[in-house]
């Protein structure tokens, strides 16, 4: 893995964290969206699944960025749609995604519960 590759994966980590500094569950927090993060090392996949309205059980996420480091294209799942990009491409679509995200919610008040 690229340096750069690297680096723009712990960039989608930290936002995912800014993003999800509490628990995100929609009783909690409303419509905060909910980011997950997976890499499978096994497999060289790197994964985020992004649900714009905070996560519930049984819920398909809103987007899903799979990010395979051993095929010349990734994919981005969207609307039931599935596009192929080159994965330093998806890498780029994920993290900015993610900056809008933090950027639009940054100074939101949330449900909390006491």
């Amino acid at each position: 893995m690229t340096d750069a590759r690297r680096n723009k994966i712990l960039q989608i980590v930290m936002y995912a964290t800014l993003l999800n500094n509490e628990p995100t569950k929609r009783d909690l927090t409303g419509d905060k969206p909910t980011v997950f993060c997976n890499f499978s090392g096994h497999v060289s996949l790197f994964e985020v699944r992004i649900y714009n309205h905070g996560w519930k059980s049984y819920c398909d996420a809103d987007v899903i960025f799979n990010v395979s480091f051993d095929s010349e294209y990734s994919n981005i799942r969207e609307n039931s749609e599935q596009r192929e990009y080159p994965a330093d491409e998806t890498l780029k679509i994920a993290l900015n995604r993610l900056k809008a995200l933090y950027k639009e919610w940054e100074d939101k008040p949330c449900m909390t519960t006491d």
